[in-house]
């Protein structure tokens, strides 16, 4: 091995075609080894060193042993990060041992040809790893490293570095403080390491962390996983289909175009998909939830979290929490799940089912389908025929404008046909109070209200309208009537108190007018006049085949209405 050693002036040395050692030591020296697999010291100084062909190792700045022996550089065992993502991230650091005498000076390194090591120490130095597969670490100061063709190793070390990894699929480090890191063409690993890092994987499958403190890291083209880890980070999987992560602390994370799968992880966070197919699971903490463009799935898990569906068909789901869902624009299905939650479904038809708990449904405009669950709900179905279903839980159900079907089911619920007096919010609505002891309430237009089982207020609404109140028999096993109803607005001549669904002894006025002139009044045995209205008793009426409910009583008590006749009624 040729050795050529310049001295404290300013020095060009050419190295041979075989191997050689070259030192440089003071001085602003320039230094090329030409062919071989040569070992370059540039010394103090702001040196230009060119490796040439071969494998070389190059150190920009120091004195003593600079390669080799105690002291010099050796490689330390493989180091693996995130083992559980699907490719291999293990790669060798470069280790510089107990180099003394350290003079900072500003080097600018050239690998050229072959797999070069190549450390710029202390000083603000250029470094280029070139050709073939190389592995520099830039070591104090703010450096600038650009790794080449191949796949190349970069280490930024200390100091405020600029890191491109150019082509091949490269291992890049910032290591600590604000580094700048691109990975260029290729899959590359990047770590941005302490500090707030910038980094953009560019083209390539790029696996991308952000380490310590608030990053920003970009995906690129193709599809990227990025992990912000510590710190405030923000996110973007920018094209393709992304895996992200925000980590610890409070997060923005971007899908950007591709179908992504985005997870908040711990914090409060802000998560939208972007355009595309994208599944956004908030995990810890008080989210917002952004659907944009695409079908997306919208996870809020625990926690207060706000999701909004964006503008196509999307499916929110609270979760745990007291959330707050909006569908915007699409056909959405939002799922309150436990907590009290609020859910508006926008503009198209919504399927909106608030789960556990006391919920806020609001339909918005479209043919919505409202199911309060379990607890007290309440629920109004906006614009365009709606379906509300209280279920479990006493419910307050509105169905607002046009004609809705509203269903009380279990529970002493309040339904209202449309929530206002205002003839040009009318709707001819359908309301079913199921179970319990509910108030009903059709309002304008010509509505049909079912009290169901229990003891029911119906009120048909604005007068001139066509009412309909419908009276349940359920014949499970031992036959189930209505309670004890009360009707407060019927209006003869326009409304219709409907029989049909009894099983009478026969199915016309004969069964309640038992004296035959054509009028309910005192003399008829199923009937007794009661401040100044009309208390129907249908049990007399029924037949005798048909087992009765436990209680023996079923009435109907027309207020302010004292001559029923037979066209007041439907049997059929």
């Amino acid at each position: 091995m040729a050795s050529f050693t310049g001295d404290d002036n300013n020095n060009q040395i050419n190295g041979t075609a075989e191997e050689d050692r070259i030192r440089g030591l003071d001085g602003d020296d320039r230094l090329i080894g030409l062919g071989g697999d040569d070992e370059i010291f540039g010394g103090v100084g702001a040196d230009t060193i060119i490796g040439g062909k071969g494998n070389d190792r190059i150190l920009g700045d120091t004195t003593g042993t600079p390669f080799g022996g105690p002291g010099g550089i050796g490689t330390s065992q493989p180091s693996t990060r995130a083992s559980k993502f699907n490719r291999d991230t293990t790669f060798n650091n470069i280790i510089i041992g107990s180099l003394t005498e350290r003079v900072s000076s500003n080097d600018l390194i050239q690998g050229g040809t072959g797999d070069d090591e190549i450390l710029g120490e202390s000083g603000n130095d250029i470094l280029f790893g070139n050709e073939d597969s190389d592995r520099i670490i830039g070591g104090s100061g703010n450096d600038s490293i650009f790794g080449g063709t191949e796949n190349d190793t970069l280490v930024g070390d200390s100091g405020n570095d600029f890191i491109l990894g150019e082509d091949g699929d490269d291992n890049i480090s910032g290591v600590s403080d604000n580094d700048t890191i691109l990975g260029g063409n290729g899959n590359d690993v990047i770590d941005g390491g302490s500090s707030n890092d910038f980094v953009n994987g560019e083209l390539g499958k790029d696996l991308v962390f952000g380490g310590l403190d608030a990053d920003s890291l970009f995906g690129g083209d193709d599809s990227d996983s990025l992990f912000g880890e510590e710190g405030n980070d923000f996110l973007s999987g920018d094209d393709g289909d992304d895996v992200l992560s925000g980590g610890s602390e409070i997060d923005t994370i971007s899908g950007g175009n591709g179908n992504d799968s985005i997870d908040g992880d711990d914090g409060n966070d802000i998560l939208s998909g972007g355009n595309g197919n994208d599944r956004i699971f908030g995990d810890v903490g008080n989210d917002l939830l952004i659907g944009d463009r695409g079908l997306n799935t919208l996870q809020g898990s625990s926690g207060n979290d706000t999701l909004i569906g964006g503008l196509d068909r999307d499916l929110l789901d609270g979760g745990s929490g007291n959330d707050l869902l909006i569908a915007d624009l699409g056909s959405d299905t939002l799922l309150g799940g436990t907590g009290d939650d609020a859910l508006i479904g926008g503009e198209e038809e919504n399927l909106l089912d608030g789960g556990d708990n006391d919920d806020l449904l609001e339909g918005g405009d479209g043919a919505d389908t409202l199911n309060g669950g379990d607890g007290a709900d309440t629920m109004q179905g906006g614009v365009d025929p709606d379906l509300l279903d209280g279920s479990g839980g006493d419910d307050l159900l509105v169905g607002q404008d046009d004609a809705d079907t509203l269903n009380g089911s279990f529970g002493d619920d309040m339904l209202i046909g449309d929530n206002s007096e205002d003839l040009l919010a009318d709707g001819n609505d359908i309301l079913n109070g199921g179970s319990g002891n509910d108030s009903l309430i059709g309002n304008a237009g010509d509505d049909f209200l079912d009290g169901g089982l229990g003891n029911d207020i119906l009120t048909g609404g604005i007068d001139l309208d066509s009412d309909t109140f419908f009276f349940t028999f359920e014949s499970d096993g031992l036959g189930s009537l209505f309670g004890n109803d009360i009707i407060t607005d019927f209006d003869r001549g326009s409304d219709i108190i409907d029989l049909s669904d009894l099983p009478l002894i026969a199915p016309n006025f004969s069964v309640l007018d038992t004296n035959g002139n054509g009028v309910l009044d005192e003399p008829d045995g199923s009937v007794t006049f009661v401040e100044g209205g009309t208390l129907i008793n249908v049990v007399p009426a029924l037949d005798p085949v048909f087992p009765l409910p436990v209680d023996g009583v079923a009435t109907i008590f027309v207020v302010g209405v004292t001559d029923l006749a037979a066209s007041d009624f439907n049997f059929f």
